[in-house]
C-alpha cells in the first residue's frame, strides 16, 4: 500500500510552489479557489473546522489553513500520514465510523475541488459506484453543522460520462446534488443548465 506523507514543512511551504498552490487551484490553473477564499474566508473559513474531500496534494489544506482555518480534517482514498498540527487526514471509512459512533463532530465547513465527479470511478482507489457522487454529497451534507457551508466545485456541461475518468453534471445530475443545498454564489465559468448544447465549465 502505497503512503504518503504531509510533513509540516510540505504543508507550511506549499504556496510559495507557486503554480501547485491555491492560488491556482493547484495543479488546474484556476483562479477561482483564490477569489472564493478572498471572497469568503473571514466569515466561513477563517477560525474554523473544515473537510477537504478528494485530495491528492495539499494545496487546498495549505491555502485553508492560510485563511485561518483552525483544523482541516482530509477525507481521502489514498492512504496519507500528516505532521502538521492543524491537518489530520481519515480514510472516507474511518470517517464515516467515526461519525456514525458521534467522534467526529460535525464541521463548519467542507471544501471540495475536482473530487466529486471522480467518486465511485474507481480512478483512485475507491469502489465502483455509479451513485457514490450523490452518496458523497449527503454525507457532506450530514457532517456539516446546521448553516455550514459547502464549497463545491465540479466540471458542468451537457450531462454525460467522459471515458471511465468522471462525469460532466448538467440539468438532470445537477438536479440530483442540489436539492439539499442553499445556493449561496457562483463563482467561475457555467452554463446555462437548459442548453444541452454549451461547452463545459468548472
Amino acid at each position: 500500500e502505497k503512503i504518503k506523507v504531509w510533513t509540516f514543512d510540505m504543508i507550511n511551504n506549499y504556496n510559495k510552489k507557486g503554480s501547485y498552490s491555491m492560488t491556482r487551484c493547484g495543479a488546474y490553473g484556476n483562479s477561482v479557489c483564490e477569489e472564493t477564499c478572498e471572497l469568503y474566508a473571514n466569515d466561513y473559513i477563517k477560525d474554523k473546522v473544515g473537510i477537504v474531500l478528494g485530495s491528492q496534494n495539499p494545496w487546498a489544506e495549505e491555502g485553508l489553513i492560510h485563511y485561518g482555518a483552525k483544523q482541516v480534517i482530509t477525507v481521502e482514498y489514498m492512504k496519507i500520514i500528516s505532521q502538521h498540527p492543524k491537518l489530520i487526514t481519515l480514510h472516507p471509512v474511518d470517517a464515516a465510523k467515526k461519525f456514525l459512533n458521534k467522534t467526529l463532530t460535525p464541521v463548519d465547513f467542507i471544501f471540495t475541488y475536482s473530487s466529486l465527479e471522480h467518486d465511485g470511478m474507481g480512478r483512485y482507489g475507491d469502489p465502483i459506484n455509479p451513485y457514490a457522487d450523490l452518496e458523497s454529497i449527503a454525507r457532506a451534507y450530514c457532517m456539516l453543522k446546521p448553516n455550514g457551508i459547502l464549497f463545491l466545485s465540479v466540471p458542468v456541461g451537457p450531462d454525460q460520462i467522459a471515458g471511465y475518468n468522471h462525469r460532466i453534471y448538467g440539468k438532470y445530475r445537477l438536479s440530483l446534488i442540489l436539492p439539499l443545498w442553499e445556493p449561496i454564489d457562483l463563482i467561475g465559468s457555467y452554463f446555462n443548465i437548459s442548453d444541452t448544447k454549451t461547452s463545459a465549465g468548472n
